[in-house]
């Protein structure tokens, strides 16, 4: 698994990994659930419920079931960016982390170590509120249509738990990591559209546009206090 440090700032370091691909990540996620393991069974279950409401929501075009769709499609805009990559953490079994070449391989162990604890937190304190809040929502079984609200809650609950293990295995060294310097990055803060099409093209990084517009919405440094590397 390689992950980038991004420069996006000039404060705060941003660590960035393509996703894997759908198919990839549904095989993954089923090879687990046939290993067993609480967590990882309502990962699968999730899935699972997870395709059957995008089927009942895509094929809805009008009235109630368009609602439904287009409420579903708000909720997973809302998202962070920076959740991909403690998920993606679980499965990997190597980390190849690029960083600046101005910074220090010790600087940037000091910055993975803290990005992954206080992404840890942050993940904690949501699977709480999301595990509270989805008991509740039952009441809305009674409404005609798909349970979406109910059911988000669940699928956000679960969707953190993974999180939070994947994060976990990085920081207990179940994840061997390794550390390279790279001249191409930070190199610019990529302010501009052109700046960061070369570096995708560079890199090879399919997603990176769309990661980055998305995380100067959601900064990382908002939600989680990332501290800057001197």
């Amino acid at each position: 698994m390689k992950i980038y440090w991004l420069n996006l700032d000039g404060e705060h370091p941003v660590f960035y990994s393509e996703p894997l691909p759908p198919t990839e990540a549904d095989e993954a996620a089923q090879s687990a659930v046939a290993e067993g393991g609480l967590r990882e069974n309502l990962h699968g279950w999730a899935i699972v419920r997870y395709k059957s409401l995008q089927k009942v929501l895509h094929e809805s075009e009008s009235g109630f079931g368009l609602r439904m769709r287009r409420a579903w499609e708000w909720l997973q805009n809302q998202i962070s960016p920076h959740e991909a990559l403690p998920r993606s953490l679980r499965l990997a079994t190597t980390i190849e982390l690029y960083h600046p070449a101005r910074v220090s391989e010790e600087k940037a162990q000091e910055a993975w170590a803290h990005y992954l604890t206080a992404r840890w937190r942050y993940h904690l304190l949501w699977l709480t509120v999301n595990a509270l809040i989805a008991p509740l929502t039952i009441l809305l079984m009674w409404f005609p249509g798909p349970n979406v609200i109910g059911y988000w809650f669940v699928y956000r609950a679960v969707c953190h738990a993974l999180a939070m293990t994947g994060l976990r295995r990085a920081q207990r060294g179940g994840i061997e990591t390794h550390f390279h310097s790279s001249e191409m990055l930070g190199e610019t803060t990529l302010e501009t559209n052109e700046e960061i099409t070369i570096l995708a093209a560079k890199l090879e990084l399919k997603e990176l546009e769309t990661f980055i517009k998305r995380a100067r919405v959601k900064r990382v440094g908002d939600e989680d206090a990332t501290v800057a590397v001197q």
